[in-house]
């Protein structure tokens, strides 16, 4: 048998693991008032505060002036998590962030193009950041007509109207050309809609675009900053 001796020597010796703290950690929200680029940090409001907070990013990423976010608070730290207006993952400033959520779509083939129109179903609308650059691309596999020899068009658009370049092919009744385009915007922070038409641009026949894909995607920073 262990002496009481020994034992009080040995659970002396083997110490319970320390502990930062029993607190549960504190999620709340805040309002962004100030960025810090180099440091990588930003100036936050908290809900109910009157004295702001600096918290920082363990992505890379920091929220724009004037945005919602949740912050976590733990040992004295505090932690962005992400934006109250994003749900979408967001990466370090400096690098690519793909398709946009909900951006890309494989409509059905659309019929019945004559006189300009939305090509249906060729839409993404999505939440814009300021200085990103978003590759925006259109296209039919196959532009077919009910008469030979029409020629059909397709370009994109937005709220503004019509931009990037004209796509045109001539559309006879057997599948035998398509359309492809590609064009780079950045907008302003908000909400953005952008989409593909389609007209007949001369002839008398009825357009069919097949095999139609629209995306838009994030391919980075237009400047080094925010």
């Amino acid at each position: 048998m262990m002496d009481k001796a020994k034992g009080r020597r040995l659970a002396k010796a083997i110490k319970p693991p320390q502990k930062y703290s029993d607190a549960p950690p504190a999620v709340k929200q805040g309002l962004v008032i100030a960025i810090d680029l180099p440091t990588g940090t930003c100036t936050v409001l908290l809900a109910g505060a009157t004295t702001p907070v600096s918290a920082m990013s363990v992505t890379g990423w920091l929220p724009g002036i004037g945005e919602v976010v949740w912050v976590l608070q733990k040992e004295g730290a505090t932690v962005v998590l992400g934006s109250m207006l994003r749900t979408e993952w967001l990466g370090p400033w400096n690098a690519p962030w793909g398709i946009v959520p909900g951006g890309f779509v494989e409509p059905s083939a659309i019929s019945g193009v004559t006189a300009g129109q939305d090509l249906t179903g060729m839409t993404v609308t999505f939440s814009a950041i300021a200085n990103r650059c978003y590759c925006i691309k259109a296209a039919a596999h196959t532009v077919t007509s009910s008469v030979s020899g029409d020629i059909a068009e397709m370009t994109l658009a937005d709220g503004g109207g019509s931009f990037g370049p004209l796509g045109r092919c001539t559309a006879n009744t057997s599948a035998n050309a398509g359309i492809s385009l590609e064009w780079v915007r950045t907008y302003s922070t908000g909400t953005v809609t952008v989409k593909a038409q389609g007209r007949r641009a001369s002839g008398t026949g009825s357009l069919t675009y097949s095999t139609p894909l629209f995306s838009v995607e994030d391919i980075g920073p237009s400047t080094n900053t925010p």
